[in-house]
């Protein structure tokens, strides 16, 4: 659908001078985009990443430890996306794997008619299906395919599940009287009346499985008294649904289990939210139409749970012939779709490459006196911080990622929503690097080599940006804009046809990336201050803390704690609101608050809490480490035997390789989190900041 340009340029729109004076730190801009040129010195990359990172943890305030510790541990993490894996770990407790593309119920059997021995017995490698020398099937004469049409040992089981043992017979009689007389009326049949049956999902289900197992040649319907009354159906009615059954759309919802398809996501490399409307705009949806419970790191390989309402799940596992570094399956219906936050944690696999352990002062007295070699060291020392993980915890700060790639902070734009600036909002929003058009600067020629290190998408957001602030030309600007940046495609969208409603534009951003930036995730039902007899009894542990995020719904705390929340909310740090005043004329942009663990621990109450520790070898930066759910799935060429997304890759020598390469050291760490815990802050405090996140060479100048 073609977007329409309006003739005159608008009244008011965002200006480049405004987004360039607010994306960086004074004096960062320059030095920021000319240091991805530096690519080729390995430590000064290392160092200036270091640097970056302390610096923006600094800035949202995450600066302590809870057990700061000599131990020096080193390492690398997301080197590859298949070096991060996260899956869901659903109410249940169960965690989520990708262990089937099927769709539910879809055999071979089901979808071609069984062939008689006396056909060719010519089969094609799908299912035995009969075929004869010209590839199309043999045709079947009713004799022949008589005792074929007959109910399996199955489908009279799941007869005498629902009827007595004399209401089957007489429903068989009733079949058996079709087939031998398929050319008599419907009322030269006999008629079968079974008992009232009360339950309408036990109705519903009984109605699927007459029309499946008798192939729609027997009619069931209820009559006023509830009872059902089964009948030989007309053989044009017979004729019609076995059309419907062969295209698998014609199943009431009830009957297919509830109007919302669970599925479960496999995805490499791509926002949850872009996940998302990719799928919406391959099968020419709605975004709506999709619920998650959370979201999920980019690059990494995830897998999480999604409802679709009133999606065919044949259309949607068809997506898989398509679809790269992603898949869907594990279909299920429902009644009600997913809730944010209808989950209670994650199970993470991590490879941590370049990996080191340097204890001051230094070894054990095993290792000292020679009973203990460097690589059972490092295992000992890595097991020991992740045992402490487990037993004392680490602030349960917010992760890097939940701010943001952007020069302009996700909570900056948030800020401006709740005092109501949605124009500076919008400006934030479409915030871009100028130096990445290499354009109007005269540094143009030195930055050349920085400008080309910079992601292809940035670059085409940038310029889509520009071309919308120049010229207003919004066709020219949505075409450049790459589809994952849909909040910037809404933006613009909305600000070409109403260029003064900047509320509006952030209302045409979708609901659920909206309310993603202000949801916290975990929400318990209720907090309240211990009594001292509570506090003394042993019954609590510091762990049991929590603490408010701020709305209209909480209670804050009556100490020093809630005079800190007033005091900082009402300073210019803290945007000048008031803690107490949290709703807004748009639900939306409103702020109930809830209730955050002052501290997290990996595996209590996640599941079954596993945690492993493992040294493994490499000799290459490429060489995988861990096996995804998509390459353990029974299809996949890469399986062997029974599998697990943990098991390891066999390596060769621990000192080199078939090539004589040196081998290097990768920890692997499996472990479960809360909901709204982040791994990466597990991380830090497990090596006191010394693992660090790999930044690919064209993550440079946002």
């Amino acid at each position: 659908m073609e977007i329409s340009e309006t003739a005159e340029r608008p009244n008011k729109r965002v200006k480049l001078s405004e987004l360039a004076d607010t994306m960086l730190l004074p004096g960062d801009a320059e030095s920021t985009l000319l240091s991805t040129s530096t690519r080729d010195s390995g430590k000064e990359e290392n160092d200036v990443n270091d640097d970056d990172v302390r610096r923006k943890e600094i800035e949202v305030g995450i600066i302590h430890y809870v057990k700061p510790t000599s131990l020096k541990i080193t390492g690398m993490f997301k080197s590859r996306y298949t070096d991060f894996l996260v899956n869901e770990i659903d109410p249940d407790g169960q965690t989520l794997h990708l262990s089937t593309l099927k769709i539910p119920g879809t055999k071979v059997d089901d979808l071609v008619p069984e062939a008689s021995d006396t056909t060719h017995m010519g089969a094609s490698a799908m299912g035995g299906i009969p075929f004869g020398e010209n590839g199309k099937s043999h045709s079947v004469s009713a004799d022949s395919t008589h005792d074929s049409r007959q109910p399996s040992g199955d489908d009279v089981a799941k007869l005498n599940s629902h009827f007595d043992q004399a209401i089957v017979k007489e429903i068989l009689s009733l079949y058996e009287s079709i087939l031998s007389k398929p050319n008599n009326k419907s009322k030269d049949h006999p008629i079968v009346q079974t008992p009232l049956t009360t339950d309408r999902t036990v109705r519903a289900q009984i109605h699927a499985d007459i029309r499946r197992v008798f192939d729609s040649r027997i009619e069931s319907r209820t009559d006023h008294s509830g009872a059902l009354v089964l009948s030989a159906a007309s053989r044009h009615a017979a004729g019609s649904n076995k059309n419907k059954n062969k295209t698998n759309g014609r199943l009431s919802w009830a009957e297919k289990g509830g109007e919302h398809l669970h599925f479960t996501l496999y995805k490499e490399n791509k926002d949850s939210m872009e996940m998302v409307n990719l799928l919406a705009r391959l099968l020419k949806t709605n975004s709506k139409t999709f619920r998650i419970a959370g979201t999920k790191d980019r690059r990494a390989a995830t897998v999480q749970r999604v409802s679709a309402y009133r999606l065919d799940v044949n259309r949607l596992a068809g997506l898989n012939k398509t679809l790269r570094a992603a898949a869907v399956g594990n279909f299920q219906h429902k009644t009600t779709g997913l809730e944010l936050g209808e989950l209670s944690g994650n199970e993470f696999v991590i490879a941590l490459r370049e990996f080191s352990v340097t204890a001051s002062p230094p070894s054990s007295p095993d290792r000292q006196q020679g009973r203990e070699n460097p690589k059972q060291e490092v295992e000992r020392q890595l097991a020991e911080r992740v045992a402490s993980l487990r037993q004392n915890g680490w602030i349960n700060y917010f992760g890097l990622q939940r701010f943001g790639s952007f020069a302009i902070r996700s909570d900056v734009t948030g800020l401006k929503i709740l005092q109501g600036d949605f124009e500076g909002a919008c400006n934030s929003i479409l915030n871009f690097n100028p130096l990445i058009l290499n354009e109007g600067n005269n540094t143009a020629a030195a930055n050349t080599t920085a400008v080309d290190t910079i992601g292809t998408d940035d670059r085409d957001r940038a310029a889509a940006i520009s071309i919308w602030c120049r010229t207003n030309r919004i066709n020219e600007a949505l075409h450049k804009m790459p589809k994952r940046f849909s909040a910037e495609t809404a933006v613009i969208r909305h600000l070409g046809n109403s260029p003064s409603d900047h509320l509006g534009a952030l209302l045409a951003i979708p609901r659920t990336q909206r309310t993603l930036w202000r949801r916290a995730d975990d929400v318990f039902e209720r907090a309240r201050a211990l009594t001292v007899g509570e506090a003394v009894s042993g019954r609590y542990s510091i762990f049991d803390i929590v603490l408010p995020t701020p709305g209209w719904d909480v209670e804050y705390p009556t100490n020093e704690s809630g005079d800190f929340y007033a005091a900082f909310m009402g300073s210019v740090d803290g945007g000048m609101l008031d803690p107490r005043d949290m709703r807004r004329k748009h639900r939306d942009f409103s702020l109930s608050g809830s209730y955050r663990k002052f501290l997290a621990r990996i595996g209590p109450g996640t599941g079954t809490g596993t945690t492993s520790t493992e040294i493994r070898s490499y000799s290459r930066d490429d060489e995988p480490l861990l096996r995804t759910d998509l390459e353990v799935l029974p299809f996949s060429s890469s399986r062997k035997g029974t599998e697990s997304i943990a098991t390891p890759i066999d390596k060769g020598d621990d000192h080199n390789d078939d090539n004589g390469n040196e081998m290097k050291q990768a920890a692997i760490l499996q472990f479960q989190l809360g909901v709204s815990q982040y791994a990466t802050m597990a991380l830090r405090e497990l090596s006191q900041g010394g693992v660090r996140e790999y930044k690919p060479w064209f993550s440079g100048g946002r």
